[in-house]
């Protein structure tokens, strides 16, 4: 699935960037892919978003990259979701502080 998730946060990421697709076509796609395969989970607006979010992340990376197979979708999100939320936090942590809240 990790595979699946990745080319499809490619196109995603790819098609916004050379046909500047927006929310309202991810929402169509959403729709399709549902309708394409009915009863497979996963292909939610917001998962396609985080799929997107998946390739962005990971493809620069010669060192994470041959490792997004390693572990799980759903830890993929929770890595991207903490990293995000470190990055927002506006005070400098110190990393008593991060292993506190990595606990």
């Amino acid at each position: 699935m990790i595979a699946l998730y990745w080319d499809i946060g490619k196109r995603i990421t790819d098609k916004q960037q050379q046909l500047g697709w927006g929310k309202a076509i991810v929402e169509t796609l959403s729709k399709d892919l549902q309708n394409e395969f009915p009863g497979i989970r996963g292909f939610g607006t917001s998962n396609l978003w985080a799929m997107a979010q998946f390739f962005s992340e990971y493809e620069g990376s010669t060192i994470l990259r041959p490792l997004v197979g390693e572990i799980s979708w759903s830890k993929h999100l929770v890595i991207m979701t903490f990293v995000l939320f470190l990055l927002n936090l506006e005070l400098p942590l110190h990393s008593s502080e991060i292993n506190i809240l990595l606990k």
